[in-house]
């Protein structure tokens, strides 16, 4: 059976001459002058290749290539592209446009009949393939429109590319403001009425979190306790799901829709659950609900979408690792003073600007050099870790707890008032009070001096906040130890 090309272009001297040498060649060619006459031809005449000149018409050769290529039953078609030059940029947009050879027009005809051959040989179209080429429908729609349809979904596809790795660069060290961006990019291009997103990281973690996103209905937390089991218990790698080593938090609510309230899972018509590995560790997931019946896979942007939350899990996932390393006291567990540098200066800053209570705390383990005299350095590691497990478990999550120096360890508590802070220290102060201290073979008992104090409005800095906590630590040593003080200024 004799090969089918079809020709595409306007120059008719150029056209006949290519045209002639082919059917020398026992070739079956058919000719277009314009892509809208090529678009149907090649339905009705199956080519099994397409010869085509760049400037053609409306749109040029790599454009109508794309438009061709982009029904999946014409994207085994070859296509040859001639032009009046070939500069690099030709070759680039020619791959870009799974254009498979790109020649000068005024190469020699040998050259080009080589080309034509290896094309035929290796992309060989058969009966089947024809077959569904001529079984499928011909859009009424203009070539033309149809590529402009197709570059403005291009420019989507690459928006949304582009706004996920806009998002990872500027916020990968910004846990909260990634979670909070991706929902808003996930948002525009998803229809959803729950989504979550699930960071793991790279130490363990006290709690895993699944972060809510809830749109235009409101759900019951029971609903929500669901969906936190079961996404969960899809996770790979994961410790077996409890009720205190999994919670929850909603980032984003909109229950303004009363119509839409969701009281049982059996509400949703469509899910999907998706976890997320690197080098076999469990980096993240996502989950998606709709009260609609669809398939979250066919979502136009699905394959990108995997693509760049398994980016984005991985550096926010290597991130926590080199983070964690980098602020955590070895010894402890807790975060060093390097990161309480940081981490005061951002509280008391917010504070400011944002209004609100903010106290600080150091706590320092009475008469703690004679435990290292007395019993050796190892029992005194041994009561710094115990004392700083004691304080992990005392306090909220959203309290920070550091390694401030020696047998220091400073506090900082958001959203807290002196009264609020002085309670608690107390608390503190008695566990360890009470705690009986056991290490090879031997124990002890133990006390601590805390000094507290807060961002009172006569203070400049956080500088002067630590101070003052210094000031009231000082003098809880000097009154007896064993006592929790705070101080608020010059004379107490």
């Amino acid at each position: 059976m004799e090969r089918k090309i079809l020709l595409i272009d306007k120059d008719e001297i150029f056209i006949n001459f290519l045209k002639e040498r082919l059917l020398s060649e026992k070739f079956e060619i058919d000719v277009a002058k314009n892509t809208t006459e090529a678009y149907h031809k090649i339905f009705e005449f199956l080519p099994d290749l397409v010869i085509l000149e760049y400037n053609i018409q409306d749109i040029n050769g790599f454009q109508f290539c794309k438009t061709i290529k982009s029904h999946k039953v014409l994207s085994r078609i070859p296509f040859l592209v001639l032009s009046e030059n070939v500069k690099p940029i030709d070759k680039y947009w020619a791959e870009k446009s799974d254009v498979q050879e790109i020649l000068r027009k005024d190469t020699p005809y040998e050259e080009i009949k080589l080309i034509i051959d290896e094309l035929l040989n290796e992309y060989e179209m058969d009966e089947s393939a024809k077959e569904q080429i001529k079984n499928h429908p011909v859009s009424n729609e203009s070539i033309q429109t149809q590529a402009i349809k197709l570059m403005q979904g291009e420019i989507e596809k690459y928006s949304f590319l582009n706004a996920f790795r806009d998002m990872v660069n500027e916020y990968h060290t910004d846990e909260k403001a990634l979670i909070q961006n991706t929902f808003d990019l996930l948002s525009v291009f998803l229809e959803y009425d729950l989504a979550g997103i699930f960071f793991n990281h790279a130490q363990e973690a006290d709690k895993y979190l699944l972060h809510f996103d809830i749109k235009n209905c409101s759900v019951s937390n029971f609903v929500l306790e669901k969906v936190k089991r079961d996404f969960f218990s899809k996770m790979p790698n994961m410790k077996e799901f409890s009720i205190t080593g999994f919670g929850h938090d909603i980032v984003n609510e909109n229950n303004e829709n009363l119509d839409k309230r969701i009281i049982s899972a059996n509400d949703f018509k469509s899910s999907l659950i998706l976890p997320f590995e690197f080098e076999e560790k469990l980096i993240g997931g996502v989950c998606f609900y709709s009260k609609k019946e669809q398939n979250f896979m066919d979502f136009i942007f699905y394959d990108i979408m995997v693509h760049e939350l398994t980016s984005l899990f991985k550096t926010s996932y290597l991130f926590s690792g080199i983070e964690f390393l980098s602020v955590t006291d070895g010894l402890t567990g807790l975060s060093n003073r390097r990161q309480f540098d940081y981490s005061i200066n951002r509280e008391f800053n917010k504070s400011r600007k944002y209004p609100s209570d903010l106290c600080f705390a150091i706590l320092d383990i009475d008469h703690f050099k004679s435990v290292n005299d007395t019993y050796g350095h190892q029992y005194g590691d041994y009561v710094l870790k115990e004392v700083s497990s004691i304080i992990k478990n005392s306090f909220r999550r959203s309290d920070m707890i550091y390694r401030y120096g020696g047998e220091e360890i400073g506090i900082i508590m958001t959203e807290t008032t002196i009264p609020s802070a002085m309670t608690m220290m107390e608390r503190l102060r008695k566990k360890i009070e009470t705690h009986e201290f056991f290490f090879n073979g031997i124990q002890i008992s133990l006390t601590a001096s805390i000094g507290v104090s807060s961002n009172m409005d006569k203070l400049e800095d956080a500088h002067q906040m630590i101070e003052c906590a210094d000031k009231a630590l000082y003098k809880a040593k000097e009154t007896g130890r064993n006592k929790v003080l705070t101080y608020s200024g010059e004379g107490e």
